[in-house]
């Protein structure tokens, strides 16, 4: 039997499905018919969680509460201490580093997500430091559109980055933003 490709209109009906539910996970998601006549219940729920729908819902919600103020603090950090990178599979990471633990939990807690690493110290008598590592592609997508106005020495990476998560994943637009 032959596998049954995702359309626009599909993935369009899945996060309407989405969107009714408000993201909720054990809630039953209202599927439309039309849907459910071309794939099951559990091949919808799988493409979804495969999406990362549920956290696209999250991640608007976080990145929308962010105030003008501590997006321009954020973009200085970046500019400044940060780095996009490409890993060996075209993901990106946004890696700022400090020394300061708190002010990168209080990024973390502004942004939502990412996780803190210590490293290891080259030399006996340097300080701790202290990586904020984001890298999760659709938390970047929706973080670097916010940024985009206010990062200044990295404004065509921040630009590249989000062309390059649109490409890889078509079904983000800017009507779920």
């Amino acid at each position: 039997m032959p596998r049954k490709l995702w359309t626009t209109e599909d993935l369009n009906m899945l996060y309407t499905a989405y969107e009714k539910s408000m993201g909720i996970r054990n809630k039953l998601l209202p599927l439309s018919p039309q849907l459910l006549a071309k794939f099951s219940r559990r091949a919808c729920i799988k493409k979804a969680y495969n999406l990362k729908i549920f956290k696209e819902h999250f991640s608007k919600t976080i990145v929308k509460n962010i105030s003008d103020i501590n997006l321009a603090y954020l973009a200085g950090f970046i500019d400044g201490e940060g780095s996009i990178t490409y890993t060996n599979f075209n993901l990106i990471v946004l890696k700022i580093s400090n020394s300061n633990l708190q002010l990168l939990e209080w990024f973390k807690e502004i942004i939502g997500t990412g996780h803190i690493r210590q490293k290891k110290p080259l030399l006996c008598y340097t300080k701790k430091h202290y990586d904020l590592n984001i890298s999760r592609s659709i938390d970047l997508y929706f973080l670097f559109i916010k940024l985009l106005p206010y990062v200044k020495i990295k404004h065509q990476k921040v630009k590249d980055a989000i062309d390059n998560i649109k490409k890889r994943f078509p079904y983000f637009n800017e009507r779920l933003f």
